[in-house]
């Protein structure tokens, strides 16, 4: 039976994503990227929740995000501070923190409407392209769910000098993503807008 990691997320518009991937490309000249991020393959997101699923049911998974997207207006969010955590490789994966009433309610509804779909014991084969051990994708329930999701961007840099203040922007559009190394977002699989 074929399965898949998969993230979904929601895209910020086009502002965003060419200051976050700006960011990204500023660091890389210093080496200090982790990684490129463009808006093709290696989309600039903000995780919403993420597992494994059997294909078949990748219908069934939309299905549910559709509904849940209707049932939420458009999202005033914040750009906001950097922060880092230190990543498998023991180096700082910097990312910048998104604030917004709605984002926790959204996150927690997804994850339970989907707890029956979603599974946590992905294989290498189950990521984009067999990027990575899906480590970080196995480990979401019980570090990134409910009480510990913290919404963010991730900038993919081990080392950040961006020291801008709050920056606030709309966002509408909700995807399903094929998930890639260290939770990037390789491929759209779906998408849909909030309400």
């Amino acid at each position: 039976m074929s399965r898949i990691a998969i993230d979904i997320v929601l895209l910020p518009p086009e502002k965003i994503m060419d200051l976050v991937i700006a960011i990204n490309k500023e660091e890389a000249k210093k080496g200090n990227s982790k990684g490129e991020l463009n808006k093709v393959d290696f989309l600039p997101h903000l995780s919403l929740a993420m597992g494994t699923i059997e294909e078949k049911n990748l219908e069934k998974v939309e299905e549910i995000v559709i509904k849940t997207s209707k049932e939420f207006n458009t999202m005033n969010l914040i750009l906001s501070e950097p922060y880092y955590v230190i990543s498998a490789d023991n180096k700082k994966a910097y990312a910048l923190r998104v604030k917004g009433k709605k984002l926790q309610r959204f996150h927690e509804l997804l994850m339970r409407r989907l707890d029956s779909f979603l599974s946590f014991d992905a294989k290498k084969e189950d990521i984009y392209n067999q990027e990575s051990e899906p480590t970080y994708v196995n480990g979401y329930k019980e570090i990134g769910c409910f009480r510990k999701y913290e919404p963010h961007i991730t900038v993919r840099c081990k080392e950040l000098s961006y020291k801008k203040k709050d920056i606030s922007f709309f966002a509408k559009r909700v995807a399903v993503c094929h998930l890639g190394i260290s939770t990037t977002c390789r491929k759209i699989l779906f998408e849909t807008e909030l309400n």
